[in-house]
């Protein structure tokens, strides 16, 4: 029976989770997911004027982001999500299957958040949250962490390494001979 692995990459925003998500699902041909994509109106309107979001705003964000996991297992199919879930509680509300879920942690300094945000143009969040970010991240300890100041190819590469995935291509395998000399 084939089982299907969903992958919740986490951290605070401008850490790289959507680059390192579209890369990991483009070099393994898992469904990816942005969690910002999940967001209501209200919530997004709060976060394009500066304004925090509350563990209130986020309920409905991670129900809908629950479902989207327990379809994907349901229907035995993988998933890569990035999405924020930066206290516990959220962690444990998209943690669904102990066995197939795991979490990604790319850790970051506020001095590289602070100068990736000065570079970075979002549809909504606003830099002004950073601060509030690091205010209520609790970093994850059942999570694979990675640095997040080295390269995108290397954390992926890394990912790829650690949880034994086997990379997918375009391209028909090669076979090679081996001379029994």
């Amino acid at each position: 029976m084939i089982t299907s692995r969903i992958f919740i990459i986490v951290g605070v925003a401008a850490s790289g989770k959507t680059s390192v998500g579209r890369l990991l699902a483009q070099k393994t041909k898992y469904k990816f997911y942005d969690a910002d994509k999940f967001h209501a109106l209200k919530s997004i309107q709060k976060m394009k004027r500066g304004i925090p979001l509350e563990d209130g705003d986020r309920q409905p964000w991670l129900k809908k982001l629950r479902a989207l996991i327990q379809k994907h297992l349901r229907n035995n199919q993988n998933m890569i999500l990035s999405c924020s879930a930066l206290k516990e509680k959220y962690r444990k509300a998209l943690q669904v299957d102990f066995e197939r879920v795991d979490f990604i942690y790319l850790k970051a300094s506020r001095n590289l958040i602070a100068e990736r945000l000065k570079n970075r143009q979002h549809k909504f969040f606003n830099s002004k949250l950073m601060d509030s970010q690091f205010e209520i991240l609790e970093e994850p300890i059942n999570a694979y962490t990675v640095n997040a100041a080295i390269s995108l190819n290397t954390i992926v590469h890394k990912i790829v390494r650690h949880y034994k995935i086997i990379e997918c291509c375009n391209t028909r395998p090669k076979f090679i001979e081996v001379s029994s000399k």
